[in-house]
């Protein structure tokens, strides 16, 4: 769980950044992801929560070609 205005540093370590908020609601980068609602980036980025939430961070190989 990420408390109202606490952030998590997320790094991906292999290519592809899928984070999925199951509550609540976060800021990554501009953009305002809410309960059910997910994000897919490959930068890093800071989640910070706008309000109690809780979250599943993925962190995916780049697809095969």
């Amino acid at each position: 769980m990420i408390q109202q205005g606490q952030s998590l540093d997320i790094k991906a370590t292999q290519h592809i950044n899928y984070v999925h908020v199951i509550s609540g609601s976060v800021q990554i980068a501009e953009y305002t992801v809410e309960a059910g609602g997910a994000i897919a980036f490959m930068d890093d980025a800071e989640i910070k929560a706008i309000e109690d939430a809780q979250v599943i961070w993925f962190d995916l190989p780049e697809a095969a070609n």
